[in-house]
């Protein structure tokens, strides 16, 4: 079962951006999902006794976790507002504590959005490692008959700690623009290009072009 937390997210990018906040694992064999939406309020609960993962930086120690997420949103006329908040402990060898706050607004035939996450991962077996990432995105569409053109801006400073070493800080901004032709109610064809600039890694000029056809 998917988790609430996997709806997170407020990007326009198909594959040049990058996701607000990194939950780790967002769905299980043996999960309580509860959703609750009356139109204007909404609300949603997570909790998965048994949830088997990994941390971030490794994939060789899974063991048996619990996670639990939650999203309290509210719609305002044209507007929308939506926070998740989740936990989990024993991920692998890792504990996590993470959020994420969305707005969005629609105005005709422009939209707009905004987020800011923040979320801390801790190795259980070693408190001392630890790391702790902020990310924030704003981007904006038009849609003119069947065409709709996108622009987004993603920018996320990450802290890591650990033994016997100091503080490393690590930058990275990201811009996309890309834009999507409704060939049918099924069928859409869309261009992107993406530019990210990071302190420690060189990064290049992407693109990409697809189709997307739904059944």
């Amino acid at each position: 079962m998917l988790y609430i937390s996997d709806d997170m997210g407020i990007g326009k990018d198909y594959e040049l951006g990058f996701d607000q906040v990194d939950f780790v694992k967002t769905e299980g064999n043996e999960a309580i999902k509860y959703v609750f939406d009356n139109g204007q309020f909404y609300f949603g609960l997570t909790h998965d006794l048994d949830a088997d993962g990994s941390s971030p930086a490794t994939d060789y120690l899974n063991s048996d976790g619990t996670v639990t997420d939650v999203r309290i949103g509210a719609r305002f006329a044209n507007f929308d507002v939506r926070g998740y908040y989740y936990t989990a402990e024993d991920l692998g060898d890792t504990d996590v504590d993470a959020f994420n706050i969305e707005a969005e607004y629609v105005m005709g035939a422009f939209a707009f959005a905004a987020s800011y996450g923040n979320a801390e991962y801790e190795q259980n077996t070693n408190r001392a490692n630890k790391s702790d990432v902020d990310v924030y995105e704003i981007n904006g569409s038009y849609t003119m008959g069947k065409n709709t053109f996108a622009l987004g801006y993603n920018h996320a400073d990450t802290d890591i700690d650990g033994v016997g070493h100091y503080i490393t800080r690590d930058g990275v901004d990201n811009v996309y623009a890309n834009i999507t032709h409704q060939l049918h109610s099924n069928v859409k064809v869309y261009g992107e290009l993406g530019w990210a600039d990071a302190d420690n890694v060189d990064l290049d000029l992407g693109y990409l072009v697809g189709m997307e056809v739904k059944f």
